[in-house]
């Protein structure tokens, strides 16, 4: 069957117009039906020869008609027209979108059902947003009045153009955009090693656009927040608490990696808190191979609120402090030259006495004697102050006096 129509009769019938159609119907009868034959949308096996109807009719109207009809056929036999463009032909442009993979997805690979949005010509109002009513109704929006208040007063309805009725009303189908939202899946094989903003490439899996053949689909890869690791660059860091006693000590620990989880050794430490490193269990590099885990170690100490546990730790603290000057050499020197003495223990408050009356009165309600023993000892006391303050007093005169 020859695409090109004979006439422009012909051409609008296969529009599915009257003849003399405005050039905005012409237009919005070929997006339908270009979108309703695409081979690539459906699959019919009489689709790419309509979807070639249709495309001649509509630049055999575009272009005038009977000149250009005329001119073929004083060129060219009648049985041998010139062939219109395949759809694949001229591919459309190429769409981008963001392809959002976790941690262990860009690392590992995987399979994914990517959704992509399509936007649609409306077939209720051929993509015009309007419908024309057989008969006319009242306003919605002025209620029949062709009026509106507004803050100046009462003006005329911008709906109804203050006629009060309308006879073309907004699609409800596509909410007067003249556009449908349609969505379709698209299946993606992740390859492994996903770096961020490498790009997949899908041949032909683009959205049509204008009857032009489907563009390549291209997808950059971008990582989603993980819930246990922040991303720098090439590495992942880690945060992970642990006992302070693993750092004084320290110890082999288990940590967790992307797949699985990897081995971690803390050397004994009573320094700043290390941050530690392990190889090769990041991000995938551009230039290959994979970046590092740091793990950021958080020292917590236990709860001693418990008897037991008070009691071993002063076990171990009399143990350290017989080794004193093994097991911490700078507390050893530094008691030496400002206590005079390796021992800087205070003796416990007697809690008996704490605990009796203060208010300095007998059971009587007389004021309470002091008993002599503590009398004399607090003369003594008082007078080796005064002593030591005359001392004190007569040497800095004796320094004024070398001065003067």
């Amino acid at each position: 069957m020859p695409h090109r129509p004979a006439s422009l009769n012909q051409a609008f019938d296969v529009l599915g117009l009257p003849p003399g159609a405005l050039p905005d119907e012409v237009k919005r009868a070929y997006r339908k039906l270009a979108m309703h034959w695409h081979p690539d949308r459906n699959p019919s096996p009489e689709a790419t020869e309509r979807f070639r109807q249709v495309r001649a009719a509509y630049d055999f109207v575009l272009s005038g008609g009977e000149a250009v009809a005329d001119e073929a056929a004083s060129q060219e036999p009648a049985a041998q027209p010139e062939p219109s463009p395949e759809p694949s032909s001229t591919p459309g442009p190429d769409q981008h979108e963001t392809l959002w993979l976790t941690i262990e997805e860009a690392i590992f690979g995987t399979s994914h059902a990517f959704e992509l949005g399509d936007v649609l010509v409306c077939q209720t109002c051929d993509g015009d947003g309007k419908i024309e009513l057989g008969r006319s109704c009242l306003c919605e929006a002025c209620h029949g009045s062709g009026r509106i208040r507004t803050r100046k007063g009462l003006d005329k309805c911008g709906i109804c153009n203050g006629r009060g009725f309308v006879s073309v009303v907004p699609c409800e189908e596509c909410n007067g955009t003249g556009e449908l939202k349609s969505s379709r899946k698209v299946r993606v094989t992740v390859p492994p090693l996903m770096w961020a903003g490498r790009r997949l490439r899908l041949s032909g899996q683009a959205e049509p656009k204008e009857g032009r053949a489907a563009g390549d689909l291209l997808l950059e890869a971008q990582f989603k927040p993980h819930a246990l690791y922040r991303i720098e660059d090439d590495d992942l860091v880690m945060q992970m608490p642990v006992s302070g006693f693993d750092l004084l000590f320290g110890r082999r620990l288990r940590v967790p990696v992307p797949g699985g989880d990897a081995v971690l050794s803390i050397e004994p430490s009573t320094g700043e808190v290390p941050t530690l490193s392990i190889d090769g269990h990041g991000l995938p590099r551009r230039s290959g191979g994979r970046g590092a885990m740091r793990v950021v170690l958080e020292p917590m100490w236990p709860d001693l609120s418990q008897t037991a546990d008070q009691a071993a730790l002063a076990t171990l603290r009399a143990h350290l402090e017989a080794r004193l000057d093994d097991t911490l050499p700078a507390v050893a020197q530094w008691r030496r030259q400002w206590l005079g003495s390796l021992d800087a223990s205070v003796a416990e408050p007697d809690v008996a006495a704490d605990t009796d009356n203060d208010s300095g009165l007998n059971a009587a309600g007389e004021p309470e004697r002091e008993p002599k023993a503590r009398k004399a000892k607090s003369k003594k006391t008082a007078g080796k102050r005064k002593a030591t303050a005359e001392k004190a007093k007569a040497s800095d005169a004796k320094s004024r006096r070398k001065k003067s």
